[in-house]
């Protein structure tokens, strides 16, 4: 029993230290000089990019960072019918059997688009495709 107890507090102390991490200065100046307005923020790390959840005005926006506070990704969720008809023609034409249940617009270093979540049973797909209606990257989830 005492051998248990010994192993399980380094894992409680792993996960303490993880709980109460925080972007570093760059990351937190370059965030408040971009969203000044920003309310309700609430940060995850995902390896070494920072994500930066909260709402600006009525919109919820998801901004992500790398280490040196250099913007990698800014993602607003928009309502279905806000995407360019391109994009969900293209999307009811090449997943016929999945329905859209969320979308974001999303400008990244090297890509301005849209993202959008479909469902078809239990199956969640994440599509990032242009405004055009491209693909060009496909995630499956659970």
């Amino acid at each position: 029993m005492k051998l248990l107890v010994w192993l399980m507090i380094p894992l409680t102390i792993v996960t303490a230290e993880q709980v109460f991490q925080s972007p570093n200065c760059q990351i937190l100046d370059s965030f408040e000089s971009r969203f000044v307005d920003a309310r309700n923020i609430h940060w995850q790390q995902y390896k070494n990019v920072w994500h930066a959840d909260f709402n600006l005005g009525e919109q919820l926006v998801t901004a992500c960072f790398d280490k040196k506070g250099n913007v990698l990704k800014i993602k607003t969720k928009i309502e279905v019918e806000e995407l360019p008809i391109t994009v969900r023609c293209a999307v009811h034409k090449n997943y016929p059997h999945y329905s859209i249940i969320g979308a974001s617009a999303m400008c990244a270093i090297d890509f301005s688009g849209y993202e959008v979540k479909l469902r078809s049973d239990s199956l969640i797909v994440e599509l990032n495709l242009t405004k055009w209606g491209e693909l060009l990257e496909q995630g499956v989830g659970k």
